[in-house]
């Protein structure tokens, strides 16, 4: 018998920490082949924050993060909230662990990278922090990216359900 797969938990990007006005943070709201990614901003610092809103409380079980061919974090650590699910600042993001990424020279910068993690978590918000990129030929103004990212597992019966997009702008000192 073939494996069941978890079905898709739906998501709102919240939260970037910078975005590159034709690679916006909107991009991962979308799954298709038509989707270009995010960028971070053009010589960012680092790390760079992508913040998921969850449309209602679930119990993630699997992230997938597809990495841009080009713009590749070296590190991505993975963090999920759990607390009030319309405001990302009263949650506790804990820690899950991080994924590493390939310079991709060996393609030549043509293929991307798809990481799958299993996880068992209850959130209502996943962050992904992306580290310094790889210093690449193709990539000359430093920006780290990702292409998709998908969350599978079960959304919590019951769950209050959050209103997308209502989180605060990102402030960094």
């Amino acid at each position: 018998s073939a494996a069941q797969v978890d079905p898709k938990i739906p998501f709102t990007v919240c939260r970037c920490s910078s975005e590159d006005a034709e690679h916006p943070s909107t991009e991962l709201n979308t799954m298709s082949p038509h989707t270009s990614g995010w960028l971070s901003q053009r010589f960012c610092e680092f790390p760079q924050e992508v913040v998921l809103q969850l449309h209602s409380a679930a119990r993630v079980r699997q992230i997938q993060v597809l990495s841009h061919h080009e713009s590749i974090s070296q590190r991505i650590e993975i963090f999920v909230g759990t607390g009030h699910p319309a405001n990302p600042d009263a949650c506790r993001f804990d820690r899950l662990g991080y994924i590493s990424l390939d310079s991709n020279e060996r393609s030549r910068f043509q293929a991307r990278e798809l990481k799958t993690v299993q996880v068992d978590a209850a959130a209502n918000f996943v962050r992904l922090r992306l580290h310094r990129n790889h210093a690449n030929a193709k990539n000359l103004f430093g920006q780290v990216g990702l292409v998709a990212v998908a969350l599978r597992g079960s959304v919590s019966a019951g769950a209050p359900q959050s209103q997308p997009g209502t989180g605060l702008p990102m402030q960094y000192g």
